[in-house]
This record gives C-alpha cells, structure tokens and sequence, in this order.
C-alpha cells in the first residue's frame, strides 16, 4: 500500500476560475488504483453544535443532499450537489 504522501503526489489541486477549485490527475491513475483516503468520524446531527467549541469545528464537512458546505473562515459556501 502507498503512503498517503505518496497517494497525493498522483493529484493535484487546479482552479477552475468561477466553478471553484477541483483535483486533476498529475500522472496517469490505473483503473482501481486507491489515490485518497478519507476516513470520516460521523457526527449526528443533534450533536453537531457541541463540536462548535472543540477541535472538531475546522474539521466538520457536511455531504449529505440538500445541506450546505461553508468556509468557516469566510462564510460563504454552495449546497451539497450529492
């Protein structure tokens, strides 16, 4: 297995001008090659204020369809598109 370090050298940021940033392929990917992994700590909802005061609150995402994502250091987001 690689290393995450080395998993990321396969990918790329790129700015996409007004449609945000997105990842691009660096050098060819195998079909079936694993390129990230994100494991994800699932919060329910009912909880999800209290991560607001920990170490947590820079890393909460939400996904799920109809939510919004948003910068939590610029306010400003765009609704989930799952």
């Amino acid at each position: 297995m690689l290393a995450t370090s080395d998993m990321r050298k396969k990918v790329r940021i790129t700015d996409f001008g007004g449609k945000g940033r997105g990842i691009v392929a660096a050098e060819p990917i195998k079909k079936g090659e694993l390129i990230e992994r994100s494991p994800v700590l699932v919060i329910p909802e009912r909880d999800r204020a209290n991560t607001d005061e920990s170490i947590l609150f820079t890393y909460v995402f939400m996904w799920e369809k109809g939510t919004t994502e948003e910068d939590l250091y610029t306010r400003k987001g765009r609704a989930g598109v799952t």
